[in-house]
């Protein structure tokens, strides 16, 4: 059970009289935009037993929390009942849905959200802002609206993307320069009304991308062949790595170099953004193998490798009759979340962190496999925190796609493991230690045995479990050029302290 503070009974309190006094929602507002939603949140995700460790980042999450801006008691009350479950709420700042290829933040949006992020700021907490919308880079001006851009002469008839729309073309800076405008501009309205930004979330998840026929409808624009060296219009290898660069590139021009201009303080993040390298190549959830990236970007300061348990892993990757028994499924989930995370802590600068989206399920409305079971999950996150992460944003969906208990679960599985990990002797570990071990397994073998390390001088704090039915001996050898050590590996998993000669101890 977790303990209940001074600090948490102010919280609630503040929190109760937030709900009290608040203006009710229309009865046909969804559930997970009213403030019930807050009140969830603290009844069912237990509070933080320990401090962050060092260079931690706190717990972003996705569908934010309404809170009471209007009323800076009530709001003080709130931040601090998410603060102390660790849980780091964002200002949202989005543009126009409808307008799909010409996103600039609408004047409302951009107004509520400079209202409350000066009441954040105001009580005290750090603002952080979650760019959301589609963000799309081809700014034409006088473009049609919701229309694509194109070439001139670019084919259209005949050649749609995977769903439904015609395809753009890719090499578009003149775009990128237009929308790095707008960008600035935008978080100048926050640096001259004097907020100090703490955080910038991207949700970027546009072009330039090299499939569903990007390729093919390349080689056939006279304009895409005009702008791409012909080499790399003729080898698809060439090509997926040329695009994911200049996605990259993109990026950096286009949102990233805004910010470090005009929020030089604030971190920054970029859904799915990853590092990748030759002797350390990464791949993302789907499998697709990275090319080395042309550099490290140094406005960006925060990886986020996208590792949730999905359909599409399952389903469409691996193969369509894949069978989906609970072991079986838990089995690809673990090996391609485990898989997106490898080789990215070696990849990274030292003064990067990473920060993985998280999820125990991301499907359809349908629901046609099972979750990532509550145990496996909560041993992912164990393993993502001993290879490298340090911190998670976790993908909180809310209905149609998961209920409210999925929503509230989801915050709870990482406090739970923060609570456990967090305390000694594990935090030790966790504070400048050394990454051991980022191998995983066949996602075909539902036996296999997994472990993960972090390592401090001739000690190393060692999770181990095994996917199969029952416990498995087995020797490994955490230390290159040690000693092998002999462990027994577990279906609920085990941690132990191993020592570069040999020496074993399990923990309870």
């Amino acid at each position: 059970m977790h303990r209940t503070t001074p600090l948490a009974l102010f919280a609630f309190a503040a929190l109760l009289t937030a709900l009290v006094l608040a203006d009710e929602k229309p009865e046909s507002a969804p559930e997970w935009t009213t403030r019930p939603l807050l009140e969830g949140i603290v009844v069912n995700v237990p509070e933080l037993a320990h401090p962050y460790p060092e260079g931690w980042q706190p717990t972003l999450h996705w569908t934010q929390v309404p809170l009471s801006f209007d009323d800076p008691m009530a709001l003080k009350g709130e931040l601090v009942a998410l603060q102390a479950r660790g849980i780091l709420p964002c200002i949202e700042v989005s543009g126009d849905y409808a307008d799909y290829w010409a996103y600039p933040a609408t004047e409302e949006s951009l107004t509520r959200a400079l209202a409350q992020a000066k009441a954040v700021a105001a009580a005290g907490f750090p603002v952080h802002l979650a760019m959301k919308g589609v963000l799309a880079l081809y700014i034409v001006p006088g473009g049609k609206k919701g229309q694509p851009v194109v070439h001139d002469q670019a084919p259209v008839e005949g050649q749609k993307t995977a769903v439904g729309g015609d395809f753009c073309c890719l090499p578009l800076r003149d775009g990128w320069t237009a929308r790095a405008a707008q960008q600035r501009a935008l978080f100048q309205r926050f640096a001259a009304a004097e907020i100090p930004i703490a955080g910038v979330w991207y949700d970027y998840e546009g072009l330039p991308y090299p499939w569903n026929g990007y390729y093919e409808h390349s080689q056939r624009c006279p304009g895409c062949r005009a702008a791409i060296p012909p080499e790399i219009l003729a080898d698809r290898q060439r090509f997926v790595a040329w695009a994911l660069n200049l996605r990259d590139e993109a990026m950096v021009e286009a949102f990233a170099i805004p910010v470090s201009e005009v929020l030089p303080d604030a971190l920054l993040g970029f859904y799915g953004f990853t590092l990748s390298s030759e002797a350390h190549p990464s791949l993302l959830t789907m499998g697709t193998r990275l090319p080395p990236a042309v550099h490290n970007p140094q406005e960006i300061d925060v990886v986020q490798p996208v590792c949730y348990a999905s359909e599409s892993v399952v389903g469409r990757f691996y193969n369509a009759d894949w069978p989906t028994p609970r072991r079986e499924t838990d089995a690809v989930y673990m090996a391609t979340l485990l898989r997106t995370m490898s080789g990215l802590h070696w990849n990274m600068r030292d003064n990067q962190r990473m920060v993985p989206y998280v999820s125990s399920y991301v499907g359809t409305r349908q629901h046609t496999l099972p979750r990532m079971s509550k145990s496996l999950y909560r041993e992912f996150l164990r393993h993502a925190m001993l290879r490298g992460a340090r911190g998670f944003y976790c993908f909180t969906v809310s209905p149609p796609y998961g209920t409210m208990a999925d929503y509230y679960e989801e915050l709870a599985d990482i406090n739970h493991v923060y609570n456990e990990l967090f305390a000694a002797p594990f935090r030790d570990f966790l504070e400048g230690g050394a990454v051991l071990h980022d191998v995983w397994p066949d996602p075909k073998d539902d036996t296999a045995v997994i472990w993960s390390g972090l390592a401090k001088g001739d000690r190393a704090l060692v999770r181990i479990l095994t996917l199969a039915a029952s416990s498995r001996a087995v020797d490994i050898v955490p230390f290159p050029g040690g000693n092998a050590v002999h462990l027994i590996a577990q279906p609920a998993g085990s941690t132990y302290i191993v020592t570069r000669d040999g020496a074993v101890e399990l923990l309870p």
